[in-house]
């Protein structure tokens, strides 16, 4: 009776050290899916913002043809 008393408590005591260690595994991938979520924020915000560079080069660049063609007018007077 006590061997199986003392396998019973050993047997206890690894069950509380699996759970312990599941929690363990679990909060290290739900941080790890908040880190997954918030680098897939980033990389689509980097894209927004080379799509903006984008347009305001090519603004910038319109802009510049515009005075270019603005100066070509005034000195052909």
């Amino acid at each position: 009776n006590k061997n199986l008393a003392s396998l019973n408590g050993i047997y206890e005591l690894e069950l509380k050290e699996g759970n312990n260690h599941l929690k363990a595994l679990n909060e290290f991938y739900g941080k790890l899916t908040d880190a997954s979520r918030a680098m897939a924020g980033s990389a689509e915000d980097a894209q927004k913002a080379k799509e903006q560079i984008a347009a305001l080069a090519n603004n910038l660049g319109k802009l510049n043809q515009l005075y270019g063609n603005m100066l070509t007018a005034m000195q052909g007077r």
